[in-house]
């Protein structure tokens, strides 16, 4: 009796099979064009999707058809004490030669207390190629940014862009949101340090990215619970979420960020032009077929990024907003609502919505604004006709409440100053105290904030979810908006069809039981 032996893959063939499972083809389909062995098969390749990303963007094309295996760290816990710090020399311009990282390898270990471990070239290489690391120069930091660099660069940029349409050209920004912060004043924060209070906990950060035309953007977040209670019973998500134990952004959040949105462009077979700012967790080190990242002069980003010139500030304004409806919802109903109701997944909801909610013409303003000067292309609005009147709305809510702050203003840029990446420099032995606080959090499924503070969501069937949509439509008839039906029509009938899937898979004998 003969075995079906395995179909040997390449680091190319992985990475295709790994791009075209995110982009919708069905994990059987790619068994059968790939002769793999099993199902098993493909999810022990799925298990290590970074590596094979990082591998395959080392490799030029001929060598990654011509390889075939990924070796993993076989100390992995020295191996990210050692890339952390080796991105903080960099950040601090600092000259790496092979004998000082392979000493600091070793120094690493000891502290971490590993024996056996002995650093050799050989190690050297497989660190490179694991974590995709280039030897380039880093870009230097000003301390002030005056008129003339502004000056400067918006003649630079006109030669950086002439070979980009709008559409292709993408700016790339963090910034901190408190997601739970009610404008009440049951909820006012302390002045205390963001480490351990609550306005760290219930601080995430987002990261927006857009196209300067509006027509592509999408929105991530970072949060602290690597398996969010809130979670658990979800299938849809409609935004992507990443931790981190501070919810901050760190280069491996960044590195997974540009490695996803690259995919993207590969399968659109789209080349782009991102800009993104100079802070120390955009690192060079990593190589992309489809994305070219250009570096914003240091000190520069109040002037000259496109997203800090009113995109993120609307992006915020919509969440708000967001919240504020749900509290209106629960005050007209007489019902107590506090910060804690709302999960990690309305944040997520909450976030798409908002991200969706912003004109394209605001973009389209805010890139011009930060010198991307597009000429005839793309049209431009007086800028203050994009600029929403939230004041009657405010004074309104004041009527309802007792409200903490003044504006509406004060309220969506209260957390604009907040921290959303490690700004200080870490010592050797916050470094090891880091890799071995994410090493315990890999076997921990939840984190004891989201096990206090989360809500499990219950299960939404489908005659619940055909009851809301007849209370929109209800709804909407009422007020004399037509503007919608079709919208509701048609996922009045993707539920129907989900109902047929679910009639479908239930035995005749379910109904005699």
């Amino acid at each position: 009796m003969s075995t079906k032996k395995r179909n040997k893959l390449s680091i190319k063939d992985k990475y295709d099979i790994i791009t075209k499972l995110s982009d919708g083809m069905k994990r059987n389909e790619l068994i059968k064009e790939y002769k793999l062995k099993s199902l098993s098969h493909l999810t022990e390749l799925l298990k290590k999707k970074e590596e094979i990303i990082g591998k395959y963007n080392h490799l030029n094309t001929k060598s990654s058809e011509k390889s075939f295996t990924i070796k993993t760290a076989k100390y992995p816990t020295v191996e990210r004490a050692l890339v952390e710090w080796m991105r903080q020399m960099r950040h601090k311009k600092v000259s790496l030669t092979s004998e000082v990282i392979l000493m600091k390898a070793k120094d690493f270990a000891i502290r971490l207390g590993i024996e056996g471990f002995v650093p050799t070239k050989g190690y050297l290489k497989g660190l490179k190629a694991r974590h995709n690391i280039l030897f380039t120069q880093k870009h230097g930091e000003s301390e002030s940014v005056d008129e003339n660099v502004v000056k400067k660069w918006s003649e630079d940029l006109k030669v950086i862009l002439k070979d980009y349409k709008p559409e292709d050209i993408y700016n790339m920004d963090e910034a901190a949101l408190f997601w739970r912060l009610l404008p009440t004043k049951t909820y006012a924060f302390t002045d205390e340090s963001s480490f351990g209070t609550k306005k760290s906990k219930d601080r995430i950060t987002i990261v927006l990215v857009s196209n300067a035309d509006g027509t592509d953007r999408m929105c991530a977040m970072i949060g602290k619970s690597a398996k969010p209670r809130a979670f658990r019973t979800q299938s849809y998500f409609p935004i992507d979420y990443y931790s981190q134990t501070n919810s901050w952004i760190d280069s491996e959040i960044y590195r997974k960020i540009l490695n996803k949105l690259n995919r993207k462009m590969r399968s659109k077979k789209k080349n782009i032009l991102l800009f993104v700012d100079n802070c120390r967790t955009h690192t060079e080190d990593i190589t992309l077929s489809n994305i070219v990242v250009k570096f914003l002069p240091p000190n520069s980003t109040a002037k000259l990024q496109p997203l800090d010139q009113g995109i993120i500030h609307s992006f915020k304004a919509f969440y708000r907003k967001e919240l504020i409806v749900k509290l209106i919802q629960k005050l007209d109903s007489g019902i107590d609502f506090s910060p804690k109701d709302i999960t990690i997944y309305d944040a997520m909801i909450f976030l798409n919505t908002s991200l969706k909610a912003i004109s394209n013409q605001t973009i389209i303003n805010c890139f011009k604004k930060a010198k991307f000067d597009f000429s005839s292309e793309l049209s431009e609005i007086d800028s203050e006709s994009e600029v929403e009147d939230n004041t009657e709305f405010w004074e309104k809510l004041k009527t309802l409440t007792d409200i903490e702050f003044n504006t509406f203003e004060s309220y969506v840029s209260v957390d604009n100053e907040e921290c959303i990446e490690f700004v200080t420099e870490l010592t050797d032995e916050q470094i090891v105290e880091q890799v071995l606080v994410e090493n315990n959090n890999e076997t921990i499924d939840i984190s004891d904030e989201e096990m206090t503070e989360c809500q499990e969501l219950p299960n939404i069937s489908n005659s619940q979810a055909l009851e809301s949509i007849d209370l929109l439509q209800k709804y909407f008839c009422q007020i004399s908006d037509s503007g919608v039906d079709q919208q509701l029509v048609d996922i009045r009938l993707r539920i129907n069809e989900n109902t047929f899937k679910a009639l479908k898979q239930t035995k005749i004998t379910d109904f005699f039981a």
